[in-house]
């Protein structure tokens, strides 16, 4: 047993320790335990080579280029992270990529790329076009289309996220030329979606998203098929009986769900609205889907019927059941930033409309790691790296759970471009207390005799 790792009980009141060291769960007996161990190491700030940083960035930078083609939008989610409910995030502006600054950021992502193709052969370039609503820039992604396929004769990946308002013939047809990755936002029937997904009027938006939707179904089935997904976004407000009956109910003329995220936490007063009474409904309704879907898992015919569940509880599970065992924690991040989910600055690329590099499309826009005529600045990516060390992963070599933690920097970079773990919500202890629940659910099952198979999600 190692000196970090936590205890877990199952229904039947079997006792397990999840060591954080190997990733490996061990039985412990027939005796209740839920206690976390923690380690009692000093933590060792790792220093960043700038030679080690640059080799590893040359391996494995431009998984993705990211264009933030605009910061305008034309509806007004109330709960999108700029419409000023988020303190370290920028508000709408009616700011617009220019092409030339596009094409820049193609050309320098492309010409990294074919370095990158040599080392990793299977990959492809994946271009991806966000907002605000990108289609308010829509003659920008018709050129940098047609741009990076003068650039580079094999396959590329498109893809963009949108509200689906400004979609018409023209750009399904375009979309569906190009083999775009669609995702489009729908967050349940017509009370549900308008609650938040609204117009600057407040009128709600959900009767043109379903009939664009059954454009795109109508003019490319096989498209709309097998490149467009729902993105599904829920909070406390949210009914999620409600929400499972209307997937359930239009299965057959809606596209797959992608993703099903709630309403972020950090940098926000926004659950402060809902009262301690509909905090608790809101639990309780997703403790009473959480039976179904269990009951689902143990009926003969498993999971595949109800695809929402899936979503929202064999996600979850997949990361613990999918988790590296046996392979020491920092065998599997680099030595210059070994704690926490955060990705090395300059994996992906994100550019503003600017013309600067940032790490994401989620991290918000006050630390630059470049820009389109100069492309990564290794200096301010090493800042980045140390300043994240030192303000958030100082606790980390003795938490019980470091080897699953997925904080990055998204929940902890304020507006003023400082790392701040006051902000984090959830914090550590919440992040620890739900891990150690999720072991106990899934092993709660296995005892039943249901596989591991049966829980992983297969889409």
């Amino acid at each position: 047993m190692s000196d970090r790792g936590f205890f877990f009980t199952t229904n039947k009141g079997n006792s397990y320790y999840y060591d954080d060291d190997t990733s490996n769960v061990k039985f412990q007996g027939n005796y209740e335990k839920s206690n976390f161990i923690f380690g009692n190491s000093q933590l060792q700030e790792a220093s960043i080579n700038r030679k080690e940083l640059e080799d590893y960035l040359d391996d494995n930078s431009g998984s993705q280029l990211i264009l933030l083609t605009t910061q305008a939008c034309n509806i007004r989610c109330t709960y999108c992270v700029y419409s000023g409910n988020y303190e370290n995030q920028r508000s709408h502006k009616r700011e617009f990529m220019s092409v030339e600054t596009a094409k820049k950021a193609v050309d320098k992502y492309l010409k990294n790329f074919k370095q990158r193709k040599f080392k990793n052969p299977f990959d492809n370039p994946l271009i991806a076009f966000y907002g605000g609503e990108p289609f308010l820039n829509y003659e920008l992604i018709k050129e940098v289309v047609s741009f990076t396929k003068e650039k580079y004769h094999n396959k590329v990946q498109f893809s963009t996220t949108t509200n689906a308002i400004l979609l018409n013939d023209e750009k399904i047809h375009f979309l569906a030329k190009h083999s775009f990755a669609l995702s489009i936002s729908l967050n349940g029937d017509r009370d549900e979606h308008d609650r938040m997904r609204v117009f600057k009027d407040g009128s709600g938006t959900y009767d043109i998203v379903m009939r664009n939707l059954s454009r795109i179904r109508e003019l490319y089935p096989d498209y709309f098929k097998e490149y467009c997904q729902l993105l599904i976004t829920i909070d406390t407000g949210s009914n999620l009986m409600k929400l499972r009956d209307f997937l359930k109910e239009n299965q057959s003329i809606l596209p797959k769900i992608a993703r099903i995220s709630q309403v972020g936490t950090s940098f926000t007063n926004w659950y402060d609205q809902y009262s301690a009474e509909e905090k608790e409904e809101f639990i309780n309704s997703f403790n009473k889907l959480k039976s179904v879907y269990i009951d689902q898992v143990r009926s003969p015919d498993g999971i595949e019927a109800d695809a929402f569940l899936k979503i929202l509880f064999s996600v979850p599970m997949f990361s613990i059941l999918n988790r590296s065992r046996n392979i020491p924690f920092q065998s599997r991040r680099p030595a210059f930033l070994p704690y926490t989910g955060a990705c090395v600055p300059g994996e992906k690329i994100a550019v503003d409309t600017s013309g600067n590099l940032h790490v994401c499309e989620r991290v918000n826009q006050t630390r630059s790691i470049g820009d389109v005529d100069h492309w990564l600045k290794i200096s301010s990516i090493m800042r980045m790296i140390e300043d994240y060390q030192r303000n958030i992963t100082k606790d980390c070599p003795n938490c019980p759970v470091h080897s699953l933690c997925d904080i990055c920097y998204a929940g902890v970079l304020d507006g003023d471009g400082e790392f701040d773990k006051s902000y984090m919500e959830p914090n550590c202890q919440k992040i620890r207390t739900h891990i150690q629940k999720q072991f106990a659910e899934i092993w709660s099952l296995m005892e039943e005799g249901i596989l591991a198979e049966e829980l992983i999600p297969n889409f």
